[in-house]
């Protein structure tokens, strides 16, 4: 089998960001054939190796979407980008079908990073081969670290039944969706689904499996932004019935999850006074559709809000880190034949009380069940001290343990109720270099059933406490006070902290880069028509400004709205006037343009001369971005401006062009000096490392061409990789924040790419029986994509 290199073995270094990647695609044929039903999609990620001697990354695969020609996939695929890499990636999508060997291929599409990212709506579509079906990427800042996550658990209750069938004796086949909110430009309010539950037959109260989300997908971490729960009954054509659906902050989703459920004397029971309840909204009335029940929500790994300006008053504390395995767990499903065994799984719960007094127990989290096994070993769950007890690690709390029943009507096994205190002892025992000399009965906790009699053991492995916290939550050393086990927190004022944002959050803002090219035509170059001399033109081979023009212009091309560009020279005479500015015809429209412009220079009249001199060139492309940016706040946007320099390095007038750069600087722009040829470069690196003191940026980024000649991927990486932070300098030094990161737009207004065999490369996938799949011939495809993609 090939190597490949999978999602979390890539190296990370300072120059990368992360954005994550989500699918959706429209009228995919379907390949089940007549009167087999609707393809079941899915897709599979795969960045493809840029060069000859690298490896392809195997991102993995969606979920799949039953009936359903036009799916929208909820998994979003996380990998590192950088503005001086051309990046591919090749989306292959699949027609899934049961208890096959392989799965049937539907059709597949090539990205370009750069061509997405390019786009307003930073997205874009791509026509299928021989189809009439689009895939659309669309791209997204990835969470920022630490990511926090929503484990969410959900009942419904009573839900309206919209199956009846043709009998009337049918019920609805509910899942649930959970939805990030967009506000657009005028108020209008757009619902992305970035979760969805698998679909229960037949029960209008539904216990659903458990959902895990990315807080930054779910709701940008913060606590109080408005998320939607919606239910629906689905159906085999994709055609999904709405039930109902509520409203929500995740603040009131997690702090709901106290109250919802409890445990009486071994039997569990649902607060129905705190449930939220679904509302179906119809074209003149709303009416109930059902309940949901938050069985559990936890949130692990959330982030801090930097924007938070009050603090809440809270207990500071951390996690509990309990891992559990159980022993002789007493057997309560022994099936139809009298064979079997339970499928037990824990819950930790808190004391819940009613005027004072002890009322019942509430269930804070519960494991995963593990099935047919008495003696079971959990993996390590993380319980949250505050919600537990308090931050009083002498609290009671309560260990339980069920049989797993699909239906949700769970067996009750045992319980038993200990203290954090003990559950640490105990876990200390387990651990103890004398473990050996201790039993387990002493070092585990033993569970009784209802009858009072012993129903298993509950061997603690491990339970530690870590530092915690969270998006809303944090305090100062100043603000504490000790009682006993709990440490007290005041509320705390501050100023908001103003964080530095990344280049990708203006990139996705909405921020557009806009490009001019500068070319010497001076003397210096030698005759354009003799042999060796850095502007003769070859016959079908580009010279060294054409190869760098080429590098560099072909990734910040993309990044251009209109895609045009002016091309400017200097260093020449037209008409015996010495020009060090001058307007190379139209606008250049993409790269074969800013070709094209700089060719036709040799058709005209032109003199190259002497002296070079650059800083007119620095002067006008300044003024030009200062005026960009003027106009495109004017109208809420962002603009920012690059100015690439091609030269053979004679530069004169160097005074005159370290104050044309230091007074640029405070505008918004970057410079890129190309050095063409095997001149003395060493005024051109003085130019690259000035001294300069704030408000002044350093904006200068000088590269030789010829140290980088035979690798055209590493001089654009060399020439670009400063501009990132030299835009995110510019903005946050003049205290402007990036623009929302624009939401998805109706599909007609996203940009559709023709299928094209000239960028485009089938990825064969080998399925494995175990459900992974590898890449089927990749050296193949390297030697290949590397023809393929960087010979332009």
């Amino acid at each position: 089998m090939p190597s490949i290199l999978l999602g979390n073995e890539r190296n990370i270094s300072s120059s990368k960001q992360e954005v994550q990647l989500t699918l959706s695609a429209t009228n995919l044929p379907n390949t089940k054939g007549l009167l087999k039903g609707v393809s079941d999609p899915y897709a599979i990620v795969t960045i493809l190796a840029d060069k000859s001697g690298s490896q392809s990354i195997l991102l993995g695969r969606t979920e799949t979407v039953k009936n359903n020609l036009s799916p929208t996939w909820t998994k979003a695929f996380v990998f590192d980008y950088e503005l001086s890499k051309r990046m591919y990636i090749n989306i292959g999508i699949f027609g899934e079908i049961r208890k096959a060997k392989r799965n049937k291929p539907v059709g597949s599409a090539t990205f370009e990073i750069g061509d997405i990212l390019g786009r307003p709506e930073n997205c874009r579509g791509k026509r299928l081969k021989q189809s009439d079906g689009v895939v659309y990427a669309m791209i997204k800042p990835a969470p920022k670290s630490p990511a926090g996550t929503l484990y969410l658990e959900l009942r419904g209750l009573n839900l309206r039944n919209v199956d009846r069938g043709p009998l009337g004796l049918g019920k609805s086949d509910p899942f649930f969706e959970v939805s990030h909110r967009d506000e657009q430009p005028g108020g209008k309010v757009i619902w992305t689904v970035v979760s969805r539950s698998k679909h229960i037959k037949s029960n209008l109260n539904p216990t659903w499996k458990p959902v895990e989300v990315t807080l930054n997908r779910l709701c940008d971490n913060k606590q109080n932004q408005p998320i939607r729960i919606a239910v629906l009954d689905w159906e085999k054509n994709g055609n999904h019935k709405f039930i109902g659906a509520v409203e929500v902050t995740l603040d009131v989703l997690v702090r709901a999850v106290n109250h919802d459920m409890s445990v009486k004397d071994g039997k569990t029971h649902l607060d129905v006074d705190n449930t939220f309840t679904l509302t179906h909204f119809g074209s003149k009335v709303s009416r109930e559709s059902g309940s949901l029940v938050v069985t559990n929500a936890v949130i692990n790994g959330a982030a801090q809000d930097p924007q938070k300006e009050t603090l809440i008053s809270f207990k500071p504390s951390g996690d509990l880190h309990l891992e559990i395995q159980g022993k002789k767990i007493k057997n309560v499903d022994r099936g139809i034949l009298g064979i079997g065994k339970s499928d037990p799984f824990f819950e930790v719960s808190r004391q819940k009380y009613t005027d004072g007094k002890l009322a019942s127990w509430s269930t804070i989290i519960r494991s995963e069940h593990i099935n047919n096994t008495l003696n079971p070993c959990w993996r390590s769950v993380r319980v949250p001290i505050d919600r537990l007890c308090d931050n009083n690690h002498d609290a009671p709390i309560l260990l339980s343990v069920y049989d797993y029943e699909k239906d949700g009507k769970h067996q009750f096994i045992g319980s038993v109720e200990t203290t954090v205190t003990i559950l640490r002892i105990l876990a200390a025992d387990t651990h103890s270099s004398s473990r050996k000399l201790i039993s387990d009965d002493s070092r585990g906790l033993h569970i009784k059933g209802r009858d009072k009699h012993v129903s298993g053991l509950l061997v603690i492995k491990s339970a530690t406490l870590s530092v915690r916290s969270d998006s809303t939550r944090t305090f100062e050393p100043s603000d504490l006070s000790v009682r006993s086990n709990s440490i007290i927190a005041t509320e705390t004022k501050r100023p908001p902290r103003q964080q530095r944002p990344t280049f990708l959050e203006y990139i996705m803002g909405g921020c557009e880069l806009n490009l001019c090219v500068a070319v010497d035509f001076s003397g210096s170059n030698g005759n354009p028509m003799e042999k060796g001399t850095l502007h003769y033109m070859r016959d079908g081979a580009p010279n060294e400004y054409e190869q760098a023009i080429t590098a560099v212009c072909s990734i910040l091309a993309k990044y251009d709205y209109d895609n045009k560009f002016p091309v400017w020279g200097f260093g020449a005479k037209y008409d015996g006037v010495m020009q060090n500015c001058f307007q190379i015809g139209k606008e250049a429209e993409g790269l074969e343009g800013i070709l094209q412009n700089y060719k036709s220079v040799f058709s005209t009249n032109i003199i190259m001369s002497t002296p070079t001199v650059i800083h007119p060139v620095i002067k006008v492309a300044a003024s030009q971005a200062r005026e960009s940016q003027k106009q495109a706040n004017g109208k809420g946007k962002q603009a920012y401006t690059i100015l690439l320099i091609l030269t053979n390095g004679c530069v004169s007038e160097l005074e005159e062009t370290q104050q044309a750069l230091l007074n640029s600087s405070t505008a918004p722009l970057s410079i890129v000096i190309v050095g063409i040829g095997n001149n003395d470069f060493s005024a051109m690196k003085h130019l690259d490392n000035l001294d300069v003191t704030p408000p002044e940026r350093d904006i200068t980024k000088f590269v030789e061409f010829r140290a980088f000649q035979h690798d055209r991927g590493a001089l654009a990486e060399a020439t670009l990789d400063e501009i990132p932070d030299q835009l995110v300098d510019y903005f946050f030094d003049n205290d402007i924040r990036p623009l929302p990161a624009t939401s998805d737009e109706v599909r007609s207004k996203i940009n559709i790419l023709p299928h094209c065999d000239t960028t485009h490369f089938d990825v064969e996938m080998n399925f494995n029986e175990d459900g992974t799949m590898h890449i089927a011939d990749d050296a193949d495809f390297r030697r290949r994509s590397s023809r393929q993609y960087m010979k332009s």
